[in-house]
């Protein structure tokens, strides 16, 4: 009379109709919460047996089942009671085992909603048996299309194949396999990630999940990384790594070209210093990385790097402590070669040197020429003057003569201060720019001049120096070049003002063999400008100058 699958209720009833006892009660054990409920599920304490009302307990393999609380009468009846017992427990296990199969999966259907990941259930031959997903938006088709169809109806070729090669694996050996694929949904590729495992004896569970952020961080974090070692390879600043005791890591190709050794097997694992430096460097190179290593601060150093062909090189460098991909300790060496910082210094030097000395011989010029040229005129010109004095009232053609011979004078005086003048700073420049100051110093010179010069004015430095350049450049042909022509060019070219001054003559100028091209360069250089001279033998010279200007 029970039904299949009863209530507890339902159980009750029947026990009540087969026992003939209205008042009959069953409690269920719960072994899960390890105690009984009523057909209401409510919580239910067996009662201690008295003359009317006693406990019969229904048990299977020494665990409890449930329990009948009953009329004492009964016992009367033994073999009736033995039987329901029997069957009831026969049921009660039934249901029990059902209800735990239906409970084991509910906690799984559960466990299966709660996980994030897209699961699939796949026979051997790639067909979809099952799937489960939260996000439905993560598939390639909603899931009632795909249950029933194959991998390759739905994923790209490759994505398929790699899939059924995975679940063939997997059920040929039993383990787990992985396999990684990429497809588009909504327009966008997406990245996933799967794990295959036997779930039958030709089926596979195919768990997938989404890795599409996770991929996207790991390439931007390679591209980045592929970023920074472009950089450290291709910038001029010399970069070595080295462990605590200053065995070489690696070192870039800066250093490389430096020093000329290979950045491989044969330099990596040695010292440092054994490598790089200069030996009377050695010491201080070991004490500055013990005191990394201990944690404190390094000022920068200068030391002779040593290169493989035995040349030193002059090297300011720094160094810190640095953590390398697998979480190790490492310190890191940058320098920057200042050999030619160096040079740079030495030239600075000497060109301050050459201005000094150039002032002081120009100094020394201005008074030789001044005692040697309008200083005797003037003196003549005294003299004249007092001797024509003396004639004026005695002999009148004498004294006209000496004012002759004193005009004479004071015109030779006036030009030698005029020329002097030019020589310092010439007042046309000042008055007039630089197109005219030009113009005059063609006029004066000795073979035919092209001049192309911008008619408006510049600073007055800048002014100067081409003026400058251009007399300086002009004398030379005068002097040296035995040239037909001169061509001299002055414009404006990006932020600066090129000078040319080039000849047709017999070339060979040699910079460094007289101080007037020396003494150019450096009043161009305190400009921060560039002079260039280019002269070939039999070639001509070319003379360039340029100048920032604002």
């Amino acid at each position: 009379e029970v039904p299949e699958a009863a209530t507890l209720e339902e159980a009750q009833e029947g026990l009540r109709r087969a026992l003939g006892d209205p008042t009959l009660r069953l409690a269920y054990w719960l072994p899960d919460e390890a105690r009984y409920v009523d057909a209401d599920g409510k919580p239910f304490d067996l009662p201690d047996d008295t003359a009317s009302c006693v406990t019969t307990r229904i048990d299977a393999d020494g665990a409890p089942v449930a329990a009948l609380v009953h009329d004492a009468a009964l016992r009367d009846e033994p073999e009736l009671l033995e039987e329901v017992i029997a069957a009831a427990r026969l049921g009660l296990e039934k249901d029990r085992s059902l209800t735990a199969l239906r409970a084991s999966e509910a906690r799984n259907r559960a466990l299966l909603d709660a996980i994030p990941d897209l699961m699939f259930r796949i026979a051997r031959d790639g067909t979809y048996l099952d799937v489960n997903a939260q996000d439905e938006s993560l598939l390639v088709a909603p899931a009632s299309e795909l249950i029933g169809k194959k991998v390759q109806d739905f994923l790209p070729e490759q994505a398929a194949a790699e899939t059924r090669d995975a679940a063939q694996r997997a059920l040929d050996g039993g383990g787990t396999e992985t396999v990684d694929y990429r497809v588009v949904l909504g327009g966008e590729e997406r990245h996933f990630e799967g794990r295959v495992t036997p779930s039958g004896r030709d089926e596979v569970l195919l768990i997938v999940r989404d890795i599409t952020e996770r991929t996207r961080q790991a390439e931007l974090l390679e591209r980045e990384r592929d970023f920074i070692r472009t950089i450290v390879q291709t910038a001029p600043t010399l970069f070595a790594i080295v462990d605590a005791d200053g065995r070489i890591v690696n070192y870039n190709a800066a250093l490389e070209a430096l020093s000329g050794h290979p950045d491989d097997d044969a330099t990596r694992g040695r010292a440092f210093w054994d490598v790089f430096l200069a030996p009377d460097d050695a010491d201080d190179f070991r004490r500055s990385l013990a005191s990394l290593v201990a944690g404190r601060h390094v000022a920068e150093h200068e030391h002779e790097f040593l290169t493989r062909d035995g040349e030193r090189r002059a090297v300011a460098w720094s160094g810190t402590d640095i953590v390398d991909a697998q979480g190790r300790q490492r310190y890191l060496f940058s320098g920057l070669d200042i050999a030619e910082r160096k040079r740079q210094q030495e030239e600075l030097r000497a060109s301050r040197a050459r201005l000094v000395q150039a002032g002081d011989a120009e100094r020394r010029r201005l008074e030789r020429n001044l005692h040697d040229g309008a200083q005797q005129h003037l003196v003549s010109l005294s003299l004249l003057l007092r001797l024509a004095r003396a004639k004026l009232n005695t002999d009148e053609a004498a004294a006209d003569e000496l004012l002759t011979n004193a005009g004479e004078e004071l015109a030779q005086a006036l030009e030698d201060l005029r020329e002097l003048a030019r020589g310092i700073h010439p007042a046309v420049l000042t008055d007039r720019g630089l197109p005219a100051a030009l113009e005059a110093v063609a006029a004066r010179a000795p073979v035919p001049i092209e001049v192309d010069v911008p008619d408006e004015r510049l600073p007055t430095p800048v002014e100067a120096a081409a003026y400058f350049v251009v007399s300086e450049a002009l004398a030379n042909v005068a002097k040296y070049a035995h040239a037909s022509s001169v061509h001299v060019r002055v414009a404006r070219d990006n932020g600066r003002v090129v000078v040319e001054v080039a000849d047709d003559g017999v070339g060979g100028a040699d910079p460094s063999a007289g101080s007037g091209l020396r003494g150019l360069a450096d009043r161009i250089g305190a400009l921060d400008g560039r002079l260039e001279i280019t002269s070939a033998s039999n070639a001509g010279t070319r003379i360039r100058a340029e100048i920032p200007v604002a």
